[in-house]
């Protein structure tokens, strides 16, 4: 084990508002000797069951907040100081000792309310210094930091909060979570009436030379953002770590107060680099790029592999041939189009509203009748009948001009009604005598007017014959 060496410093102040201090917090400084003396200067050894450092922000108003963060602290005492040798066996062992101890202190604060207590309870955090690792567990908003000189801040906890959740779900950001009216509103606690405590643990965190393990009430974290606290720890770690803890309190006062503030921490004295204990696990930390990324930069890489310039130049053949394709579809679409309309446009011409075709023609009754339109008006168009008619031999059926309109193909007239055929079209030339109607492209026919009866075929014959005449 290497020989690592550390100094607590700790301060709890009631704050600018609040007439009494909800916050509690305890140190043993060495497990196997809970006795043993920290503060000031004082340099300690980690010792072989390590250090626990815990802080608990009550809640509940009156004396209730004070009681409950009071019993949560004195039962993390007495789990740890009863603590059997199996726990240390692997870090599985550890979280679960830990979660165990923030069940058991949820339990003895329910046990003890009373009527004047009730509706008590506290957030907790708690990091166990063990073995050169920091275990931190935690029920609340209370928060767990890891600082270095060399690599920064960060947070070891996540607040159990309403805009945490509202963060995570990045509906806002950190610092509209930090001014929010509701950042108060935590979802997660000790002594909640309704749900028993859910503690969490954070992955272990090991420790360095020059890391700094600070716990904090949101006296702390709900007063100064950590930008500000990360600028503090830069200025004052070099006065000593109770120095660091005196400003910080200090900051959150001067900011305004509002609320009871904690701060435990503890400073870290090894042989282990920082920079490559911290910034291998967290990315954002590190500071200069791998040897990799400076050939990189530098232009010294090697160069990409066969299969990756050939996947490079299938993805530009891919893009290219996309490319032709959308150019080259609508093109085809409108010759497509063109040829469809030639195609419909075979057969006889649409009949045109021509002055001549207004003349009155006298036409036999049985014509009269197979012609009526849906006005019930002969058509005057005598000429145009056989044309018409070929067009229906051909399944294509002439549009007449705009004040005559055939019934549809489905709807066969009745000669013997006098009632009108619904038209397919209404259009009211009278709006618009000076601009006719354009001829309407022939309809293919239902399949049934194919077939003929004895009748139409009359009525055909009759009208050829009078086209003649």
């Amino acid at each position: 084990m290497p020989n690592t060496k550390l100094i607590i410093g700790a301060l709890t102040d009631m704050g600018n508002i609040r007439k009494n201090n909800e916050d509690n917090f305890t140190v043993i400084a060495d497990l196997v000797r809970p006795d043993t003396e920290w503060g000031g200067s004082k340099q300690l050894d980690l010792g072989e069951r390590g250090s626990l450092l815990v802080v608990a922000d009550g809640m509940g108003g009156m004396n209730a907040g004070e009681v409950a963060s009071a019993i949560a602290v004195s039962a993390v005492e007495d789990m740890f100081k009863n603590m059997k040798p199996e726990v240390l066996r692997s870090t599985a062992t550890i979280q679960n000792f830990m979660s165990s101890v923030v069940v058991e202190a949820d339990k003895r604060i329910k046990s003890q309310s009373t009527l004047e207590t009730r509706g008590m309870g506290t957030t907790i955090v708690m990091a166990w210094l063990y073995n050169d690792y920091a275990y931190v567990c935690w029920c609340g908003d209370s928060r767990a930091y890891l600082f270095n000189t060399a690599v920064g801040l960060r947070r070891i906890s996540k607040d159990h909060s309403l805009v945490q959740s509202l963060v995570d779900n990045h509906k806002i950001t950190d610092d509209e979570a930090f001014d929010s009216p509701q950042s108060n509103i935590i979802t997660r606690c000790l002594s909640d009436s309704q749900n028993n405590a859910k503690p969490e643990n954070a992955e272990p965190v090991e420790l360095s030379n020059g890391d700094v393990i600070m716990l904090c009430s949101d006296g702390l974290c709900g007063m100064i953002r950590d930008r500000d606290i990360v600028q503090i720890m830069r200025n004052k770690i070099g006065d000593g770590v109770v120095k660091t803890v005196d400003e910080l309190v200090a900051a959150a006062k001067r900011a305004g107060g509002k609320d009871n503030v904690t701060v435990v921490a503890a400073s870290i004295t090894n042989d282990k680099d920082p920079v490559k204990v911290h910034a291998a696990k967290e990315a954002p930390l590190q500071r200069e790029p791998s040897a990799n990324a400076q050939q990189m930069l530098q232009g010294n890489g090697q160069s990409k592999p066969a299969w990756m310039w050939a996947l490079i130049g299938a993805l530009v053949v891919i893009v290219i041939v996309l490319l032709l394709w959308i150019f080259m579809k609508p093109s085809g679409d409108a010759d497509n189009a063109e040829q469809q309309d030639t195609t419909e446009q075979v057969g006889p011409p649409a009949p045109t509203n021509q002055p001549e075709a207004q003349q009155p023609v006298q036409q036999p009754s049985a014509q009269h009748q197979v012609e009526t339109t849906s006005h019930g008006e002969a058509n005057p168009n005598g000429n145009d009948n056989q044309d018409n008619r070929q067009g229906q031999s051909n399944n294509q059926r002439p549009t007449l001009g705009p004040s005559k309109i055939l019934s549809s193909g489905n709807e066969k007239p009745n000669p013997n009604s006098g009632q009108p055929q619904k038209p397919t079209q209404a259009p009211k030339p009278q709006e618009q005598p000076q601009q006719p109607e354009q001829p309407q492209q022939p309809e293919q026919p239902q399949q049934p007017e194919q077939q003929s009866n004895p009748e139409q075929q009359t009525q055909q014959s009759g009208s050829v014959t009078l086209s003649l005449l």
